[in-house]
């Protein structure tokens, strides 16, 4: 187990190509090319992980399955993962299955189904030997059935190893920072709540 540093920025949409212009001006770089990525949320009948996410409980997760490319997963590899936000730090744990299961049983939130389904376009970037992200074009579906709502934001986000010193990222990352929960936007904005 791996923890790491993530913070999100409060970068506006209509300041997109802007960020893009600091990033090239301070030597940033492409690591990959840009993908569609797919999640599959999961919480309780009480939507416990949703609440615990909002109220910034610890210990708390996030259950998902990822996957990347189009909407339609048939032949994809998918993505088991398990976010852990606690007091020590957050990691993730993965494991590759070969569908999407109608329910978990978890020891900390018992039987959890899926919610809701998060799909964006995420771009890559190394600036300052940091990771930073850019999703865009984020929409969020109920998992039940077709009804979707766009995001008119975007989420960029700095992913550090965890010895990071925190006064070399908001020198070098001059943003303010913010929450910004992709899963807790999908529950919030297709009324799920």
């Amino acid at each position: 187990m791996t923890f790491r540093i993530e913070e999100k920025l409060a970068v506006n949409s209509q300041n997109l190509f802007k960020l893009y212009e600091w990033i090239k001006r301070h030597g940033g770089r492409t690591l990959y090319p840009d993908r569609t990525i797919n999640s599959v949320y999961y919480d309780n009948s009480s939507l416990q992980m949703f609440q615990d996410s909002e109220e910034g409980c610890v210990p708390r997760k996030k259950i998902r399955v990822r996957y990347y490319g189009q909407k339609d997963y048939i032949d994809q590899d998918l993505n088991f993962e398990v976010k852990v936000s606690s007091v020590e730090g957050r990691f993730k744990t993965q494991k590759i299955i070969n569908n999407i299961p109608d329910f978990f049983l978890d020891k900390q939130y018992g039987i959890v189904k899926p919610k809701s389904m998060v799909s964006y376009s995420r771009s890559y970037y190394e600036i300052f030997n940091q990771r930073l992200t850019i999703d865009k074009a984020i929409t969020y579906n109920n998992y039940k059935n077709a009804f979707f709502k766009k995001e008119f934001d975007i989420a960029v986000e700095i992913k550090s190893k965890f010895n990071t010193d925190s006064d070399f990222l908001l020198e070098h990352f001059p943003f303010h920072r913010k929450r910004f929960s992709k899963y807790c936007r999908s529950i919030i904005l297709l009324n799920l709540n």
